[in-house]
């Protein structure tokens, strides 16, 4: 699977990085929870519940996701915040993905790819889950040295982004 998904990362000025998966599954959250346990992938109580949850809206009739990762350190110190990364996605003509892109991430990029190309840890910006409070949540995935964690983060534009992490969002063809 390696060689297969290298071919499919491109680099621009080291700022962004474009990648693509195909999506023939068209899994439900739920078999999405199964397919992590299977795999054996760590997914945390939040995120599971995400997973799980209603809003939760498969990918549907489309056979491949182009996503473009925005890395963290293209922003000024003190900059990188939910408003300035939805800003900059903007700026560069990107779309918020679908609730299953982290999913797609991890079954097709190894904790090997991502920590060659400078990406230990994305958040996916898909505003389209909520915690019952009002408050947007992401989808975060951890690709340490052997296998990627699905984890959870709250919206809040008061606080400071990690400018290592990268951020996922959709271009369309």
């Amino acid at each position: 699977m390696d060689a297969i998904n290298l071919a499919s990362i491109q680099e621009d000025n080291s700022q962004v990085s474009f990648l693509s998966v195909t999506t023939e599954d068209d899994f439900s959250g739920d078999q999405w929870v199964n397919y992590f346990k299977e795999k054996r992938v760590p997914v945390t109580g939040f995120a599971r519940s995400m997973l799980e949850s209603q809003l939760f809206v498969p990918t549907s009739g489309v056979k491949k996701l182009n996503i473009a990762i925005l890395k963290g350190e293209i922003f000024k110190p003190g900059d990188c915040r939910f408003r300035n990364v939805f800003k900059e996605a903007g700026r560069r003509a990107l779309f918020e993905p679908s609730s299953d892109c982290a999913c797609y991430l991890i079954k097709n990029f190894s904790s090997k790819i991502m920590n060659s190309i400078g990406l230990k840890k994305v958040v996916v910006m898909s505003r389209t889950i909520d915690d019952h409070e009002g408050e947007w949540c992401y989808f975060r995935i951890h690709w340490d040295e052997y296998c990627p964690h699905l984890r959870a983060q709250k919206h809040d534009d008061d606080i400071i982004l990690d400018p290592s992490f990268g951020y996922a969002f959709a271009v369309l063809e």
